[in-house]
């Protein structure tokens, strides 16, 4: 029969029974790590152990079941942030016109 395998009873295949106890040893070294360690580390210390498995293959059991490493500081935009930087003075001639001289401490 071409549908045989529909009608027999479920049983994990070898593939999956390695992918869940793979995923359950990278769940316990990413606890041990406090939590703080991603996917290729994760990986270099499973390969310590002896386990064969792809930086991609523990970064999908890691994203399946939530685990997120320590997210990394964000870039800034820019150097001067907005609301820190002091405003300029009225006598610096920030607002003057064209027959003012702009810079301060006088004409050039």
């Amino acid at each position: 029969m071409v549908l045989q395998w529909r009608r027999r009873p479920f049983q994990p295949t070898q593939r999956q029974v390695k992918r869940g106890c793979l995923a359950e040893r990278a769940r316990c070294f990413f606890d041990y790590s406090g939590q703080t360690y991603g996917s290729p580390r994760t990986t270099l210390g499973l390969c310590e152990e002896s386990w064969q498995a792809s930086y991609n293959t523990v970064a999908d059991i890691m994203a399946e079941f939530g685990l997120q490493g320590r997210t990394p500081p964000r870039r800034r935009c820019s150097l001067t942030r907005p609301g820190k930087r002091k405003a300029l003075p009225p006598w610096c001639g920030a607002l003057s016109t064209p027959s003012r001289p702009t810079r301060c401490g006088g004409a050039t």
